[in-house]
């Protein structure tokens, strides 16, 4: 059997492809490192959705290391099968289990499985998290991915690495969130990531947002209100021009700067 890391690497090399139509309002959320906000930026893109009424999805696939569940005080399902959990109107989170001793092909194919029900939903935002495998296996379905970025050089050169893989993984359209930081840092970081894209990947690479750092939205994740009062946060306010990326199926995906 192959390993973990040959798995991966098939999967990851494999020959680009366009989205696929019935990823309709699909968004992968992922991040280069860890700790830079893809579960929160999730989870904020989710109740904005949904308090248009739109019927959301929000996806924890980043393998066991996401803290999705952890925001919004639900349980931790290691060793069990994925469970979807009604936590506001409109607004369903998936949480997979995390079986013991599980593989990359197991953890796969199982995400494989809660992805056949997106389609029962007006929005699906994934948070992919920084695992390669986690967020190969997400933008298979995914109609735009967000980099979600610190303006720190370790991430801005880890947040590069990343939008060229995904590249040469999938013709999905992709574009930033730069978290905790002030326009000023944001526009730093920016013109590093555009130079970097533009002249070694002929690629386009804009933000789709700026999120200040937000002492408000760290008050509700720590007394758990922030299904309650994440829209009186800068940080809600700042990801409305994104909310509406995979409000419908049917509509082309376009953010705002």
């Amino acid at each position: 059997m192959a390993s973990q890391a040959d798995a991966v690497r098939q999967f990851m090399t494999r020959r680009p492809r366009a989205p696929r139509d019935s990823a309709g309002g699909v968004i992968v959320v992922a991040a280069g490192k860890g700790g830079v906000g893809t579960s929160t930026i999730s989870l904020l893109l989710g109740i904005a959705a949904a308090g248009r009424g739109i019927e959301t999805l929000v996806v924890d696939a980043a393998a066991g290391t996401g803290t999705l569940n952890v925001i919004v005080d639900q349980p931790n399902l290691d060793g069990r099968n994925a469970e979807l959990l009604s936590i506001a109107d409109h607004l369903t989170l998936a949480v997979p289990g995390t079986p013991v001793d599980e593989s990359e092909m197991e953890r796969r194919i199982r995400y494989r499985r809660l992805a056949s029900s997106y389609g029962d939903y007006g929005c699906v935002i994934v948070d992919a998290g920084s695992r390669s495998a986690s967020i190969a296996a997400a933008l298979t379905d995914a109609r735009q991915l967000l980099l979600v970025a610190t303006p720190d050089r370790v991430c801005v050169t880890a947040t590069y690495a990343l939008y060229k893989q995904a590249r040469g993984l999938s013709g999905v359209p992709a574009s930033t969130i730069l978290n905790r930081c002030t326009p000023d840092q944001a526009a730093r970081a920016m013109d590093a990531l555009r130079a970097g894209a533009e002249r070694f990947l002929g690629g386009t690479l804009e933000n789709a947002a700026t999120v200040p750092d937000d002492a408000r939205l760290a008050d509700c994740m720590n007394d758990g209100t922030l299904l309650a009062n994440a829209p009186h946060t800068h940080a809600f306010a700042a990801l409305q021009p994104v909310a509406l990326l995979g409000a419908s199926r049917a509509a082309p995906l376009l953010f705002a700067i």
